[in-house]
């Protein structure tokens, strides 16, 4: 048994909503202040504001990253 559902397949995981607490994975490093901040983490939309999105990251807080920064956490998480 596969964990993916499989008309999901040709879906872009860029080009789908990310509305508020959508958990997503980062696909960027950022420096927030003196503090870097990892590629791959987890975080959690927390709104759409200029063009992109703030993501609450547990540890981190909110930092801003554009649409194509970011992707669902899991495929089948496009509501």
């Amino acid at each position: 048994m596969t964990g993916r559902i499989s008309a999901l397949e040709s879906v872009d995981p860029i080009s789908v909503p990310l509305p508020h607490g959508t958990e997503v994975t980062t696909r960027v490093a950022r420096v927030v202040g003196d503090r870097q901040v990892s590629q791959g983490l987890i975080g959690r939309v927390a709104r759409e504001r200029d063009g992109g999105f703030d993501v609450h990251i547990a540890g981190v807080g909110e930092v801003w990253y554009q649409r194509d920064e970011i992707a669902p956490r899991r495929l089948g998480q496009l509501s």
